[in-house]
Parts: structure tokens; sequence; C-alpha cells
């Protein structure tokens, strides 16, 4: 599985990436990402509740108001450390959409979904975004402390 990239993301610790173990035989790599103090939301991320890889920059996040299947979610433009399952539509509370599950992948943890296709006009904003729920949570960055 390939790590997505984000603006904002780093390499771990003096300039190297970490391995979050090997799927399949071939190893996989963590993205940690990172902002500066004086950016909006400081050095907020957010993490998986299980094994805190790091999900998505506070930068990213679209809206807080979003229902998953397990409660809030939040929508977010750009999210890294998951893989995406196959696509599949699905009937949500705002219509038919076509989304692919995600997961961490460090852990395997079910986070939400990513928006493949949206099939009516008003909705497609959400095209190429992701929701996730109660499975991750806001973090800060340990230099902000």
């Amino acid at each position: 599985p390939s790590v997505q990239s984000s603006s904002g993301a780093s390499p771990g610790p003096a300039g190297s990436s970490t391995s979050s173990g090997s799927v399949g035989g071939t190893k996989t790599f963590q993205v940690y990402l990172s902002s500066s103090p004086g950016s909006p939301g400081g050095a907020r991320t957010y993490a998986c509740v299980h094994c805190r890889a790091h999900l998505a920059a506070h930068a990213d996040l679209i809206s807080k108001s979003f229902q998953g299947s397990q409660g809030r979610a939040y929508l977010f433009d750009r999210v890294v450390n998951v893989t995406a399952g196959p696509a599949e539509d699905r009937q949500l509370l705002t219509g038919l959409h076509s989304v692919a599950d995600i997961q961490c992948q460090g852990c395997r943890t079910v986070l939400g979904w990513k928006y493949e296709r949206a099939f009516e006009s008003s909705q497609r904003y959400k095209e190429g975004k992701t929701t996730a729920g109660t499975r991750m949570s806001p973090r800060r960055s340990k230099l902000d402390l």
C-alpha cells in the first residue's frame, strides 16, 4: 500500500521516516504531520486513537458537522497514513454516493470513508474528500507544549 502525502507532511525525527511494519512483504512508512506554532490551529493534528498514527492536519479540516455511521464525523480535504478499500455505492443521509472505506495503515482500524463520487450536483464538493469519525482524536504536537 502507498502512503498518501499531504502538504505540511514531514519525515520523522532527524529527517528519517519511521517504518510502521510490513504488509505482504512490503514495508510501509508513516508520514508525520507538522505545522508551525504560528499557523492557524497551532501544531494540531488528528491521530488514530488506537495506534496514534498521524492522519490529518488541522488545516485540512473542512467541517465538524458531518454524521458517520457511529456518530459525529469530520470532513477532511487530505489525510495520510490510510489505505482505501474498493468503492461502492451507498445511500447516505445526503443522497447516493460512491465511497471507499478507509483504514489506518498502522493498525488497520476502519476510520471512515472517502467520497469517490457524488450523484447529486449539490454534493459534488465532497468528491475526493474524506470523512472520519470517533476513531481519530485531536492532538497537539509535543513541540508546542
